[in-house]
């Protein structure tokens, strides 16, 4: 049995004076026996700190939220 990827969210929300906490949540699940399963990835960084790859999209994705 594969576990495939149904989808993928990204955000992030202030956690601190001058930090943030980024998320990444995968869905997955298999087609055979219907079950799920859900992986939780949490990032804490300063401004100053460079950051993984994955927490870009999440930036984005936020700027263009409060930006309606």
């Amino acid at each position: 049995m594969k576990w495939k990827i149904d989808r993928t969210e990204t955000y992030w929300y202030q956690s601190g004076r001058d930090s943030r906490t980024y998320v990444k949540i995968t869905y997955w699940y298999q087609t055979d026996s219907c079950l799920t399963k859900q992986i939780k990835i949490s990032y804490t960084a300063s401004d100053e700190e460079n950051l993984p790859d994955w927490t870009l999209y999440a930036q984005k994705r936020n700027t263009s939220l409060e930006n309606h």
